[in-house]
């Protein structure tokens, strides 16, 4: 064939870059150190691997020991929520900026999870009134309701008022702002109560396991009758329990007593000694 010129000579010296590592030739057999290698084949020392793994045991037995005298100084340091005396508890103070609310409360349905809202919140102006639509035969008992609560009469007008109570022929609501969606349901509302006024009950909206009672609470608050009995079961692991969630009365407590109130025999449904403590703090 015909020469062509030369446009890379090849026996000029090539310059390799020293910042990279070498590289296996592809072009080159595969040994058999590079094809099969066996641990027991290998002739080097792992001393520094197996005092590594003996090093990571050791750590792990010292973290297991330090576990343990941490679960022995919990116990030892563990509080009895029971013998706690309320009235040496400083009140939290409630949000102070917050705009007028109203809630809408069903004609049926008496709302006892509002008394500890009312009670327990000394800087809580609010009022309460009795719609047209109200049926006459309902008007008697709502007025009972809030006999023995310190609150202003029917009608009164109060400066600055935080929460306005309105019983109405309709479902139960709270609005924030005449523009802005209503939150349905007993057990939204106290929700959103338990978090702007927390001397009302104990309530974290970041605790998981709490806010699965509170679901199945809105549960049982739409369930049907006949679905009622098995919902409360879930809430009561013994006839014995004091309280609904760790021990203490929470917002837990307050919703599923709110639910059991508005059902006919409804003491057959939870445990004596859980009732009459929720009697003692609500209805006090």
């Amino acid at each position: 064939m015909y020469v062509m010129k030369t446009i890379v000579p090849m026996n000029s010296c090539i310059d390799l870059p020293t910042c990279m590592y070498n590289m296996r030739n592809a072009t080159q057999e595969l040994s058999k150190d590079d094809i099969d290698i066996k641990i027991c084949d290998q002739n080097t020392s792992h001393t520094a691997m197996v005092d590594l793994e003996e090093r990571q045991k050791q750590l792990l037995q010292k973290l297991d020991k330090l576990h343990d005298q941490i679960n022995i100084i919990r116990s030892s340091c563990k509080l009895d929520n029971t013998q706690q005396d309320n009235s040496t508890l400083a009140l939290k103070p409630i949000k102070e900026h917050l705009n007028e609310v109203v809630i809408t409360l069903n004609q049926d349905k008496l709302p006892w999870f509002l008394k500890p809202l009312l009670t327990n919140n000394p800087g809580l102006k609010y009022t309460w009134h009795i719609h047209s639509s109200v049926l006459a035969n309902k008007i008697q008992k709502i007025q009972a309701f809030f006999k023995n609560i310190n609150m202003p009469p029917a009608g009164s007008d109060i400066s600055r008022v935080n929460l306005r109570i309105i019983f109405k022929n309709s479902a139960t609501e709270l609005k924030i702002s005449s523009l802005g969606l209503p939150i349905r349901g007993n057990v939204n509302i106290l929700r959103y109560l338990c978090e702007h006024y927390p001397n009302t009950a104990v309530y974290s909206y970041n605790d998981f396991e709490m806010e699965n009672f509170l679901d199945t609470c809105y549960l049982l608050e739409n369930a049907l009758d006949s679905q009622k009995p098995i919902l409360c079961k879930k809430f009561f692991a013994s006839n014995d329990i004091q309280w609904a969630f760790k021990n203490q009365f929470s917002i837990i407590d307050l919703a599923l007593y709110n639910e059991i109130k508005q059902i006919q025999n409804y003491k057959k449904l939870v445990p004596h000694k859980w009732l009459s403590n929720c009697e003692k703090n609500i209805e006090k």
